[in-house]
């Protein structure tokens, strides 16, 4: 969820004029806010120790030199400055807020934006930015009331439509996820965030080839998106279009190699292809390049663990699913696959069927899923060695 790539929306304050004898070049400067920020923000400074400003004008360029400020914590002492000067500066809450949200303070922006709305309920922009800070706050349920009445009160922005898609596809409501995300479409054709999120919407009801032609078309906005490759793979690979797949997170990558996602979502797609011993072992390199780069992900741990077994090696396939339980013990792959490595290693072990039972608990169908991964309690290793 962005907005306008993660940058919140600020409010500039054009003071109409600045009382006193200033230097005129150092008013119209401080006043547009506009070219290099060090010479606002030096003309800004002019302005206020001049000492002759009255303190609604002072408060305004308070906030315009907190804008051109590089550094959060001068920027936010002048926005504090200027809501001490005019409590009542809507501007100074909520390029505060904005600022905050930057620096990851995300209950003080959310302060901030909620005094913003209290002295101007029509903001669309402040309710936009709590929105959003709500969802970086994972609230989601106060993310979309706040996102919604953006909407309403400025239905052309594509932005917030954008937003509100992403909070509901974390809420499971895909529907509207989609909903949201066309209607931002509507309005913006060239979207690419846009196509993401009803990408996911589709990903997430599994219809794979709604999300594919969806992923499809961010990439060809902005094929340098890594996320967008990796989903187009993930998508690719719960289609079994598993080649194509593999290309995908081939190219995600080439444009990010330290991403360890990338290189365990090839590594899962190249081990579920089946049991040929060369795509194994690129399996396996592609697995150890993601521990490498991660090294306390369960996933990862699930993806080398299925290459183990694939291969026979059933001593070191249980010790990856022993790291990946230990760091999530209910992921059901990895119950399966250890209660069949623990099977296939002597056969009848007690454990072994406690760990498929388990699994089959968390999840009723994993007997099925493992089975298009080729993993069955008949597994024949690709070492050929009878289990």
């Amino acid at each position: 969820m962005h907005r306008r790539k993660w940058v919140l929306a600020a409010c500039v304050v054009a003071t109409a004029s600045f009382v006193g004898p200033a230097a005129a070049d150092d008013l119209a400067t401080c006043r547009a806010g506009k070219g290099d920020s060090d010479v606002v923000a030096a003309a800004c400074t002019a302005v206020i120790t001049t000492g002759r400003l009255r303190a609604k004008e002072l408060a305004e360029a308070h906030l315009n030199r907190g804008l051109a400020r590089a550094d959060n914590k001068a920027a936010i002492a002048d926005y504090s400055e200027a809501i001490r000067l005019a409590p009542e500066l809507v501007a100074a809450y909520v390029d505060r807020g904005v600022t905050y949200h930057g620096m990851g303070s995300y209950e003080h922006a959310v302060r901030d934006f909620l005094k913003a709305v209290e002295l101007n309920p029509r903001l669309a922009i402040a309710w936009g930015d709590l929105g959003v800070t709500y969802s970086m706050m994972r609230d989601w349920n106060h993310a979309i009331e706040a996102l919604t009445k953006a909407i309403a009160l400025d239905p052309v922005d594509p932005v917030n439509l954008n937003n509100r898609c992403y909070a509901h596809n974390m809420t499971r409501a895909y529907d509207e996820a989609i909903k949201d995300c066309s209607k931002a479409l509507e309005l913006d054709p060239k979207y690419t965030l846009a196509f993401v999120g009803r990408g996911n919407g589709y990903w997430n009801k599994r219809d794979y080839d709604h999300a594919i032609e969806n992923y499809s078309y961010a990439i060809a906005l902005d094929p340098k998106r890594v996320g967008t490759w990796m989903a187009r793979g993930a998508a690719k690979t719960n289609k079994g279009v598993l080649d194509a797949a593999i290309t995908d997170y081939g190219e995600a990558i080439k444009l990010d190699p330290t991403r360890a996602q990338a290189w365990n979502g090839r590594c899962w797609a190249r081990v579920i292809k089946g049991q040929a011993p060369a795509e194994l072992g690129f399996a396996m390199a592609d697995c150890n390049k993601a521990l490498e780069l991660q090294t306390n992900d369960a996933a990862i741990f699930d993806s080398r663990a299925l290459v183990y077994l694939k291969l026979g090696k059933y001593d070191d396939a249980i010790a990856d699913y022993d790291k990946a339980l230990a760091l999530d013990p209910t992921m059901a792959t990895s119950l399966y696959g250890r209660g069949i490595a623990k099977n296939l290693k002597e056969s009848g072990d007690a454990a072994g069927k406690q760990d498929i039972a388990d699994a089959k608990r968390q999840t009723l169908t994993i007997a099925d899923e493992m089975a298009r991964y080729g993993v069955t309690p008949a597994i024949v290793p690709t070492s050929g060695r009878k289990p």
